[in-house]
């Protein structure tokens, strides 16, 4: 997966996961499933992210800065 369609499918989920108080247990449950049951697979993806985590990072400060600008000039 690259960056581009991380950012997409997380924001598609990030509103679910806001809602729903259990998620945090939910994605622990699923992390602790795939490492201890498919140990290569979760590596795989551990390494797929780190080769993206950066760009991502940088993407969302972006983000939160766009956000946090919108709100002190809003367009009316």
């Amino acid at each position: 997966m690259d960056k581009k369609e991380y950012i997409e499918e997380s924001d598609k989920i990030e509103s679910h996961l806001d809602q729903d108080s259990n998620s945090y247990e939910k994605l622990q449950y699923t992390f602790v499933w795939l490492k201890s049951r498919m140990p290569e697979l979760h590596n795989d993806i551990v390494r797929n992210f780190q080769q993206i985590e950066a760009s991502v990072y940088a993407h969302r400060q972006e983000q939160d800065a766009k956000d946090e600008q919108d709100v002190d000039n809003p367009r009316f």
